[in-house]
């Protein structure tokens, strides 16, 4: 469902956010959606439940606005509301709240751009933001896996520290990582790398993801990783072949290692957001994907 969320339901917390954002890519996406005064692509938003567009029975693609598959296999068929506006107007309004899946940059980008039009006496369609809403069971979360261009040290050593300090085990290609751990592609092979207890930093004792246990404990300190928003050592990899990239960045010596990691599933994503917690950046790659320039939004 495509639709205009006022910016006021961000800052009251009724869009719910999980990852935080990054200055450079913010900084970027707000000096575009000034110059051009549009969003030209839509935030990828889903909702707890949304039972109307559960048992959506889609019409005739004949009948659509556009129906297309991209280059990438993707096929986005777009139909108007017509005759359903009114019943899917309501469901929004029995929403306590929507989710940010993909487009945090974006959403947050859009804020800034509406709050300083405000400011400026500017048009108020700049306080209404683009988004796209399915419901949570619609919705596919795949791996978002890390990638070092350098170590600190040499991989022989890094290895040693794997299997004797961290618990790791050697493993054959091929060995997917289990919720509690990571797969580890160093110098040709791979570990089983145990995350151990998810209890950390996190304030009220609640249970960290393995995106961030692998920060507190194997990027930071050992890596020297401080701050993944902002350290140009890493890297993210994330989709349907992003364990072929990984293989490939290590091997062709574009990267010294890469850390491998289940999905986040879509119910830890909502308590995490409903605490107001955040996770490090990177940590989901949802599906499917939106094309930009498909739905533009003028602000002007």
């Amino acid at each position: 469902m495509a639709v205009t969320v006022h910016a006021e339901e961000y800052r009251l917390k009724r869009v719910r956010t999980h990852e935080l954002v990054r200055d450079e890519p913010l900084h970027d996406r707000r000096r575009h959606i000034a110059a051009v005064g549009a969003h030209t692509g839509p935030v990828l938003c889903f909702a707890r439940s949304l039972p109307m567009l559960e048992d959506f029975d889609p019409p005739d693609a004949s009948d659509a606005l556009y129906d297309f598959g991209d280059e990438k296999g993707v096929r986005h068929t777009v139909w108007a509301a017509g005759g359903c506006h009114a019943d899917l107007h309501s469901s929004l309004d029995d929403l306590g709240c929507i989710y940010v899946a993909d487009g945090h940059h974006r959403m947050a980008a859009a804020v800034a751009v509406a709050e300083a039009r405000r400011e400026q006496g500017g048009s108020d369609e700049a306080q209404w933001i683009l988004c796209v809403i399915f419901p949570a069971s619609q919705m596919r979360v795949l791996p978002y896996h890390r990638v070092v261009s350098e170590l600190g040290m040499p991989a022989s050593d890094f290895q040693r520290i794997l299997q004797e300090d961290l618990g790791a085990e050697r493993v054959p290609r091929g060995f997917s990582a289990a919720s509690g751990e990571a797969a580890v592609y160093v110098a040709g092979y791979w570990y089983r790398l145990p995350l151990g207890p998810r209890h950390g930093n996190r304030s009220g004792g609640t249970v960290l993801t393995d995106t961030e246990v692998l920060q507190e404990r194997v990027l930071g300190p050992i890596l020297q990783i401080g701050d993944p928003r902002s350290d140009p050592r890493i890297t993210f990899v994330g989709g349907k072949a992003a364990e072929e990239r990984v293989v490939e960045l290590v091997d062709g010596g574009k990267a010294a290692a890469g850390f491998l990691l289940r999905p986040v599933d879509i119910v830890t994503i909502m308590r995490l957001a409903d605490r107001g917690g955040h996770m490090p950046p990177k940590s989901t790659w949802f599906e499917p994907k939106l094309r930009s320039g498909l739905l533009v939004h003028p602000i002007q």
